[in-house]
């Protein structure tokens, strides 16, 4: 059995973390000491906190900044324990940690395969002051684990190793049609934070991703001038769009903020250089080998235990590459593993697959209208006769349009009736062989005609009486004037 615990400030956080499970049909309540448990099992949060809080009002208190102290019992899988068992271990557990004089109140989880025991107490005694022996230095961690294994000798259990026997649990993705997503939400960011190793903020927004949560780092300045900090987390679907209203971390709790963020990357840094890179690499470059596109390569991935996070551009360049390895609870950046995991290298591998895919696509089919379009099927005209399919029955009526609409004998086509040579007969007995001789025909006849008119008139004038005669000049000069006059 493994026994974890950590020290807090949060009381209701602690608290309302466990009652959630309950409502979700997910935790139950084993046990209590010095709290209000109703006779039907039942225990209400308001409740609790009015208990504890007879410790944590104390006058006698000192500055004690981190008062809460949950702990975590976990038997071997092995061991399958009824509820009685898990009671009496955690109330034999407590009493040897000197806790039997504490408030506290056991919750058995059952949300994973691996049923364990949840405990929420304080380290302040009944005069107000803090517990020397109990959950706050190194030699708590010795002494819990002694009693430990004591507890597994006498009971007849199976010595467990946390980290050997921890199961790969992937809690569900948010669902918002579920209700209570703050509470899916807390649930998830406290599950990345407490079992995988990250260093980063851009990792840890990558494996929440995972899981349908969109952190994002907000930074601004107030209208007082004052610079401000913080986390905002959305629910999304599985394409990464956001579906909800997003969440700030303030919201939340402190277990979702910058501190316990902050506090977790540091650890992740250092417990990152224990992470066999080579079962990775190994485990990368096999489904890597195999995968024909990128969806593929995802669904390889997920049987391998791992996770893979693309950070792309609008222009679908992939800049930033995740590797999340559930089976060592491990969150690296792909150029961390290897750098023949950068980021680079899956863009250029998935290029690679959509272009090949391009290539190999059918072009549109350039064939017949007749012979692919349609299936052959029979046509019967009025005239008898038959066409055997739609293709041949179109090119039967493109025919006849084009019989219907041909000049018939009488009518010249437009070239003939402009362009072509003509004859034109006139009435001298001249023939124009084209327009254009027909034009300068017609010209010179009208010449000749005035000359002969005008000659005409000259003779006339000459030979009528009145002066002599006139030129034709004279003449028109003469008939203008009395134009005027009248």
């Amino acid at each position: 059995m493994v026994a974890k615990f950590e020290t807090g400030s949060n009381l209701y956080g602690a608290l309302k973390y466990n009652t959630d499970k309950i409502d979700e049909a997910h935790a139950k309540v084993l046990c209590g000491n010095l709290v209000n448990i109703h006779e039907d099992g039942r225990c209400y949060l308001n409740e609790l906190e009015w208990d504890f809080n007879v410790r944590l009002k104390n006058p006698n208190m000192g500055k004690t900044e981190k008062p809460i102290v949950t702990i975590s019992l976990n038997p071997s899988p092995e061991d399958v324990l009824t509820d009685e068992q898990l009671r009496e271990i955690a109330q034999e557990y407590m009493d040897r940690m000197g806790c039997s004089d504490q408030p506290y109140v056991v919750f058995k989880h059952e949300d994973i395969d691996r049923h364990h025991v949840h405990i929420v107490t304080t380290n302040i005694g009944r005069d107000g002051k803090k517990l020397t022996d109990s959950f706050g230095s190194s030699n708590d961690h010795h002494k819990s684990k002694e009693i430990t294994n004591d507890i597994e000798r006498t009971r007849g259990l199976h010595p467990a190793d946390l980290k050997k026997d921890q199961r790969v649990w992937v809690p569900e993705k948010v669902d918002v049609s579920k209700g209570r997503i703050g509470y899916q939400v807390r649930n998830i960011v406290g599950h990345v934070l407490e079992s995988y190793k990250i260093e980063s903020d851009s990792e840890l927004a990558a494996a929440l991703a995972v899981y349908n949560v969109n952190m994002q780092i907000v930074k601004g300045q107030q209208r007082d001038g004052k610079l401000y900090r913080g986390i905002i987390y959305c629910p999304t679907d599985d394409s990464g769009n956001k579906v909800a209203t997003p969440l700030k971390a303030s919201v939340l709790g402190k277990k979702c903020g910058f501190e316990r963020i902050n506090k977790e990357l540091a650890k992740g840094a250092k417990t990152l250089k224990s992470v066999n890179k080579d079962s990775i690499k190994g485990r990368l470059t096999d489904c890597m080998s195999r995968a024909t596109n990128r969806e593929e390569l995802h669904a390889l991935l997920r049987e391998q235990g791992i996770d893979l996070f693309l950070r792309a551009n609008e222009q679908g360049r992939i800049y930033g590459a995740t590797i999340i390895d559930h089976e060592q609870s491990a969150v690296l950046n792909g150029s961390k593993v290897g750098k023949e995991f950068a980021a680079n290298t899956f863009h250029q591998l998935i290029s690679g697959w959509s272009a090949a895919a391009a290539a190999q696509a059918p072009t549109a089919p350039q064939a017949s209208f007749k012979s692919e379009a349609f299936e052959p099927i029979q046509h019967k005209h009025d005239d008898g006769n038959q066409t055997t399919n739609l293709g041949e029955e179109l090119d039967t009526n493109a025919q006849a349009a084009d019989v219907a609409q041909a000049p018939t004998a009488s009518q010249a086509s437009f070239k003939s009736e402009v362009f072509e040579p003509v004859q034109h007969e006139h009435d001298d007995g001249n023939q124009a062989t084209d327009l254009g001789e027909e034009l300068d025909t017609i010209r010179g006849y009208e010449k000749g005609a005035g000359e002969r008119f005008a000659n005409n008139l000259t003779a006339i004038l000459a030979t009528s009486g009145g002066g002599g005669a006139l030129s034709k000049n004279d003449y028109f000069k003469k008939k203008k004037k009395k134009k005027k006059k009248i």
